[in-house]
């Protein structure tokens, strides 16, 4: 059965189709016979392990129920590395139409889209390909079978005939603590632990062909967009007009080999000469395909060449200003991101010119779909990189994406870990030397959210002085490689040719050498850090830190800015640090196992550090964390143990992550238009269960992370710079705030007493703009004041008011018009202090820390304090406030809950709300517009989310969760 659907697949009237290779068997290639014998018909591999490509070895295994519970507690720990040791055999065969196989000039090809990390490849008893050849994580291995294919099909007695491939794959050695890698392949560096196998298995798909030649791939809509002049930062432009050109990389693979003897002259491979015709949707008459006339090429054997169509030839392609305003692709938050679909089609000259008016037969095609964007990118006076998408400013709000450890995924989780990004306010993410499948890069074209591609640091990627002609040759391959599979995606922002460091200028002329052979024509950025190289300019990005805890005021402090992570310039990787995991997660990790969920050391126990970052690496511990939280939030655990002390500390964890990662995100954005032009959030994230450098964790559960970035980065938010004391709202529409909207400003103390309040009307507030608050409104010495009015700690409520929305109804508002935006932020009564001279790269210490101890005498709440019901709404097929694309595969509902504090003298802090399913234990993957939030004495609110359940399941039961009621005395 295995080759069946293969035979379907390729049995397509001629036309060279790929079809995948994804059933597999897998073993241990010691104790087993050479690749001569595996690879025949007649070899028997039904007691090797069922795999599903791509894989990586241990994936498999730990499919196969070798390896259960992998990530739990310290398991990992336990895979005894040394199995992998030697190569892997992966082995699989597939039948292929004889006819093909024969047709005069056929030819046959596997490609091996990711081999981790090399391999003696064979095919019916040959060896088809070295490990010599087939080498590098990143690269495409094209490997001729045309012989074995003519020979099986010769000797096949049916319509079928029957061809086995089977791979002995060799394991990289690429880890960035031994300082001497030189296998350019996968590494997760400091972020995690060393996968046990080094990934070894073929990790990206493989597929066979038989047929033409020809292979078209790598599609693309390159768009060129005109404006009308306006300023350099404008949200938007006015579009003028566009401009498309349709590339295609037609390939011909037959073997450019010298014949062997004069016989053979007569039958080798020539040239190839045909015709490409484009085919692209929506540009056609009344919105339909437009079919640009073909143009004719010829492919020398083994070569590739690109062939482009443009409006001189198809003058459909030229846009007028408002087909380029319907046609157009933005950007998450910037408009639709529309997609549609291209097809390549290629037609030989001979069987057109023996067809006639019959209409000749195509023998090769592509299809994609495509984005009609431009990007471009300039540098400002300040040296600080800026990108525009159609002309538009684009300031970069990001996180650095991990896969999953063992390279596992599925559609499920791909879409949720993209719609977490959105919801959490994102626009882009980084890939640092972690080229993910095209299925995940298709879903962010389709969500609008942007990636930035590049090479990793720290490991064989940057051993340039090791460097042979091995990996001369294996980097420039994938650097090519890579950039051709990437170039046609909408979602492509930028390549990084390196992370830390500069690369000496041989490798950047090959790198610059690989960009211009892929075609591909985004901006280059050398590396993400600031570096000058001479073929690509400065980079115009810095990578100074922190990747630890900083206080809140670190952010917009003059001094943060001068050498530091501070918010001017773009941070390509840039985090305070620890993002504990929630209790649930915890929980998760340990199995359950409440005897593991607060093991002696607490937070500082070899099981918390098995669970953060890399134990090779500097940031093993939450130990730049703990002394900052024990002092500004006291001690937490109070003498507790077991599950109570791990629910205090995680609990109190969340609000401490909140702040820290907003306040992040807060400076950058409160300077957008001052020279703060991106941030990249290290990281968006985890590849393994981890309490540092996550919005939302391995589990796929946010904290308080993901929602103090959300409530920094909505399209409007109100923002608050502790270090000026200066309040703000920024705007990304749609639209301008207009003008006479007032915001408000209130001091409440941890009991509910209002202690300040104050209003200003504000101007028209454009879409991209930032506006900050007159300084009557609110200031430092305010906050202070009321903080030690309070005990110790005040909470400053910022409201933004429609201009018709009448008079404001102050703390414990449960009725009228709801605000446009609010925020919340718990204020000490002194800021926290940097202390300057003991900062480096990646932490500061504190001269003073602030005292927000007085949060846990906050009056307790009882049950039922704070309620909260939920309304169920059906499919969400779409919704007006979270737009889904057709192809999403989560299983979405809306649902909106109204969450009410009926206490008359408490706030009801870091009010969560849970999605539980009917069986009162397992919580719902939920897209929650607003979490962890604080309700005043009264006040009542509705919030939205998407929940991911089947209509069909029981109606879930929301659960409210509340500083008060876990940690208050």
């Amino acid at each position: 059965m295995r080759g069946f659907a293969l035979a379907l697949g390729l049995a397509l009237g001629g036309i060279a189709c790929a079809a995948p290779l994804m059933d597999w068997r897998i073993q241990t290639a010691a104790g087993q016979p050479p690749g001569t014998e595996v690879s025949l018909q007649t070899f028997n591999d039904s007691a090797w392990y069922a795999a599903q490509v791509p894989t990586t070895v241990l994936a498999a295994l730990a499919a196969a129920g070798e390896y259960p519970a992998l990530f739990e507690a310290r398991n990992l720990e336990s895979v005894d590395a040394s199995r992998f040791t030697s190569p892997w055999w992966f082995r699989t065969c597939a039948t292929v139409p004889v006819a093909d196989a024969l047709a005069p000039g056929a030819a046959a090809t596997v490609t091996l889209k990711g081999v981790n990390y090399r391999a003696d490849v064979f095919c019916n008893g040959d060896l088809v390909a070295s490990k010599e050849d087939v080498v590098g994580t990143f690269a495409y291995h094209t490997i001729d079978i045309t012989a074995q294919a003519r020979r099986a099909a010769l000797a096949a007695s049916g319509a079928s005939a029957r061809l086995c491939i089977a791979a002995a794959v060799h394991r990289p050695y690429d880890v960035f603590w031994t300082r001497n890698a030189t296998d350019l392949a996968i590494d997760f560096v400091d972020w995690s632990p060393d996968p046990p196998d080094g990934n070894v298995g073929l990790w990206q798909p493989a597929e066979l062909v038989v047929g033409s030649p020809v292979r078209l791939e790598f599609a693309m809509a390159r768009t060129s967009v005109t404006t009308e002049p306006a300023p350099s930062l404008v949200r938007r432009p006015a579009i003028t007009g566009a401009s498309v050109v349709l590339t295609v990389r037609a390939t011909n693979v037959a073997s450019s080999a010298a014949p062997p003897s004069p016989a053979a002259a007569a039958a080798a491979p020539s040239a190839v000469t045909g015709t490409v015709a484009f085919t692209l949707a929506g540009l056609g008459p009344a919105g339909g395909d437009l079919v640009c006339p073909g143009k004719q090429v010829t492919i020398l054997p083994g070569r590739a060449l690109d062939v482009t169509v443009d409006a001189s030839t198809c003058p459909p392609l030229a846009l007028n200003r408002s087909a380029a305003e319907a046609l157009l692709w933005w950007p998450v938050g910037m408009g639709a991101p529309r997609l549609r679909a291209l097809s390549a089609h290629f037609t030989p000259a001979a069987a057109a010119a023996a067809a006639g008016a019959a209409g000749a037969p195509v023998t090769a095609s592509t299809s994609t779909r495509v984005g009609l964007r431009h990007v471009a990118s300039d540098v400002d006076p300040n040296g600080s990189r800026r990108f525009f998408v159609n002309g538009a400013y684009f300031p970069v709000r990001g996180g650095g994406f991990a896969p999953d450890l063992l390279q596992r995924t599925s559609a499920p989780r791909r879409w949720a870990e993209l719609l977490l990004a959105r919801t959490a306010g994102l626009n882009a993410l980084r890939f640092e030397g972690k080229f993910q499948s095209d299925e995940l890069f298709d879903a962010m074209d389709e969500l609008g959210i942007m990636a930035l591609p590049g090479l990793c640091c720290c490991d064989a990627w940057q051993n340039w002085q090791l460097w042979g002609p091995e990996q001369e040759r294996v980097a420039f391959r994938s650097v090519r490689d890579q950039l051709l599979r990437l170039r046609g995606r909408a979602s492509m922002l930028a390549f990084l040719a390196s992370s830390d460091q500069l690369p000496p200028a041989a490798v950047q002329a090959s790198y610059d050498q690989a960009v211009s052979d892929a075609g591909w024509t985004l901006p280059v950025i050398a590396a993400a850090s600031n570096v000058t190289s001479g073929i690509w300019g400065p980079s115009g990005v810095k990578m100074a830190g922190p990747y630890a805890w900083v206080p809140p005021s670190y952010w917009t402090d003059p001094a943060a800015a001068d050498g530091y992570g501070g918010a001017m310039g773009f941070s390509t990787e840039i985090s305070p640090g620890a993002a504990p995991m929630t209790l649930d997660s915890w929980n998760r990790t340990v199995g359950g196992d409440a005897s593991l969920i607060w093991p002696e050391g607490g937070p500082d126990s070899e099981l918390f550090r098995a669970h953060c970052g890399n134990p090779h690496g500097l940031f093993r511990s939450l130990g730049f964390f703990l002394p900052a939280f024990a002092q500004r939030y006291g001690d937490v655990v109070a003498g507790r143990a077991g599950v109570d002390a791990a629910r205090r500390f995680l609990v109190a964890a969340q609000a401490a992550a909140m702040e820290s990662h907003g306040a992040m995100f807060s400076g950058y954005r409160l300077r957008q238009s001052l020279g703060a032009t991106g941030v990249v959030q290290w990281m968006a994230n985890n590849a393994y269960p981890q309490h540092i450098w996550h919005l939302w964790d391995q589990h796929l559960q946010p904290g308080g992370s993901f929602y103090g970035a959300q409530a920094a980065l909505r399209p409007v938010a109100l923002l608050w710079d502790p270090f000026n004391g200066q309040a703000a709202v920024a705007n990304d529409g749609p639209g301008a705030v207009p003008e006479g909207s007032r915001l408000e400003a209130s001091l409440v103390g941890v009991d509910g007493k209002e202690l300040y309040r104050q209003s200003s009307t504000m101007p028209d507030i454009p879409e991209g703009s930032v506006e900050l608050a007159p300084a009557s409104l609110i200031s430092s010495q305010a906050v202070s004041a009321a903080a030690r009015a309070a005990g110790g700690v005040a909470f400053l409520r910022l409201s933004l008011w429609s201009a018709d929305s009448g008079a404001w109804a102050g703390a414990g508002a449960g009725a009228g018009a709801a605000p446009l935006a609010t925020g919340t932020f718990w204020q000490p009564v002194e800021q926290d202090v940097v202390n300057w001279s003991q900062c480096n790269f990646y932490r500061c210490n504190l001269t003073s820390a602030a005292d927000l101890t007085a949060l846990l005498a906050m009056p307790a709440m009882g049950a039922g304090v704070v309620t909260a019901e939920a309304s169920f709404h059906g499919p969400a097929e779409p919704t007006d406030w979270y737009p889904l694309p057709p192809s999403h595969v989560l299983p979405l509902t809306a649902v909106t809950v109204r969450v009410s504090n009926t206490a008359k003298s408490a706030v009801a802090f870091q009010t969560r709300l849970r999605l539980m399913a009917a069986d009162g234990w397992t919580e719902l993957l939920t897209l929650w517009e607003d979490n962890y939030f604080s309700l005043l004495p009264g006040e009542s609110r509705e919030v939205r989310a998407m929940a991911a359940r089947l209509e069909t399941d029981p109606e879930p039961v929301v659960e409210v969760q509340t500083w008060n009621a876990q940690l208050a005395a």
